[in-house]
């Protein structure tokens, strides 16, 4: 993974983000944010890890919403690298999950 941070604030933060090739983020929540993932190039999957059934997959262009409390992770679904921006509005925490 790469990240470039665009804005960094107490409450906002906004980053441009490139997958290799099938990656897999760490499964995680935040606890008062409110995430937007803006798909730019590729195909990323969003995971709500707590309902299982829940996989929303972004092409450029397309936008999912995690709230606060949501256990999630992303994979890029493709064999090339896939990027995204994340928007993050909110008091900033990683909360990691095990498997």
């Amino acid at each position: 993974m790469s990240r470039i941070d665009l804005i960094h604030t107490d409450d906002a933060r906004v980053a441009r983000i490139v997958l290799a090739p099938n990656e897999i983020t760490t499964k995680h929540f935040h606890s008062g944010v409110v995430e937007h993932v803006v798909c730019l190039d590729g195909c990323i999957e969003v995971h709500d890890v707590e309902n299982r059934t829940e996989v929303t997959r972004l092409v450029p262009g397309k936008v999912r919403e995690i709230r606060p409390g949501v256990v999630h992770h992303l994979i890029n679904a493709l064999e090339t690298e896939s990027e995204y921006l994340l928007i993050q509005n909110g008091n900033y925490d990683f909360v990691s999950v095990d498997s």
